[in-house]
């Protein structure tokens, strides 16, 4: 019981004491926190430490705009190399000073010098330039094509776009007091690559191979009708010379007659697959894509002891 009473009386003595503290903190005014903020940002100029001491004097002249204020924002960029800002700001402070302020004389004095400090850049578009050209400076500041504009001192990229055309960038780098002007241009016109002509369309996959293959099936078939023929022609001597006119024949006769009738399917199919191998390679070859050959011209007909093919013309 002790302990907890003990732990209550803490809580309460904190609660007493984080009260007024956070009730002062809710009550400081825009005005004191902008003079906290000012006095802050001289105690950091007076130690030499301008980067800290900027961000202060800017809210403060935001929480309570004064000209003093704006004189020491001015002196504190001019010491961090923002001469730009250092000379809008004490201008804007010499329009705010009464006349009779005996700060006036030194800060027109001080403006007059930053006048001559701050660089000039003026951007005109080269002769050809696409009339819409627009002109970004930093990739934030929009220019005005030939109207001369204040920077701070060092680099700075200068962007041309315009519709249809490639974008370019101008990297430019100015010294304190130095006036330069550039001419820009977009770069060169956006232009789409022309299509290229569709290919020829492929041939069917093996047209020619399967045309070479049927016109040697055909060769063979032929080759073989011929000599199948020519073996017929031995067999048909050998009838006639063994066999009489009334077909009785001995046994040789009997046995070249039986031969002849074994090799005649031989003989018709030798014609036919060369027949029709011929005509198939022949068709396939000259009708495939890309060939260059001359049409064939089968004709089929009947020889003497047979049938005949002829091939003008093509591949054979």
């Amino acid at each position: 019981m002790l302990q907890a009473a003990l732990v209550c009386l803490l809580v309460a003595l904190c609660c007493c004491f984080a009260g007024p503290v956070a009730a002062q903190e809710h009550s400081e005014s825009a005005a004191d926190r902008a003079d906290r903020l000012f006095r802050s940002g001289r105690d950091a100029m007076k130690r030499g430490d301008a980067v800290a001491a900027c961000p202060m004097f800017a809210e403060s002249q935001k929480l309570d705009p004064a000209p003093g204020t704006l004189l020491n924002l001015s002196e504190c960029e001019e010491r961090i190399g923002k001469l730009m800002d250092a000379w809008r700001h004490i201008q804007q402070a010499i329009k705010q000073l009464p006349a009779d302020d005996d700060r006036l004389p030194i800060a027109r004095e001080q403006e007059t010098s930053l006048g001559r400090r701050v660089p000039r850049l003026t951007v005109r578009l080269r002769s050809g330039a696409p009339p819409a050209s627009s002109i970004l400076l930093d990739s934030s500041e929009r220019l005005t094509a030939g109207t001369p504009i204040v920077v701070d001192p060092g680099s700075h990229v200068i962007a041309v776009y315009a519709p249809g055309f490639r974008t370019s960038l101008t990297t430019v780098r100015l010294a304190e007091s130095e006036r330069i002007q550039i001419e820009v241009a977009p770069d060169p016109a956006i232009t789409t690559a022309p299509t290229p002509p569709p290919p020829p369309p492929p041939s069917a996959p093996g047209r020619r191979t399967i045309g070479w293959i049927a016109g040697g099936v055909g060769v063979i078939g032929l080759g073989t009708a011929v000599v199948t023929g020519l073996i017929l022609n031995g067999k048909q001597d050998t009838v006639d010379s063994h066999c009489d006119p009334n077909r009785v024949c001995d046994q040789e006769g009997y046995d070249a007659s039986r031969s002849g009738k074994r090799l005649m399917p031989v003989y018709w199919g030798g014609w036919i697959a060369g027949g029709v191998g011929l005509a198939v390679g022949t068709w396939l070859l000259t009708t495939s894509p890309g060939s260059n050959a001359p049409r064939a011209r089968l004709t089929a007909g009947t020889v003497p002891g047979g049938a005949g093919l002829s091939v003008t013309g093509g591949f054979w």
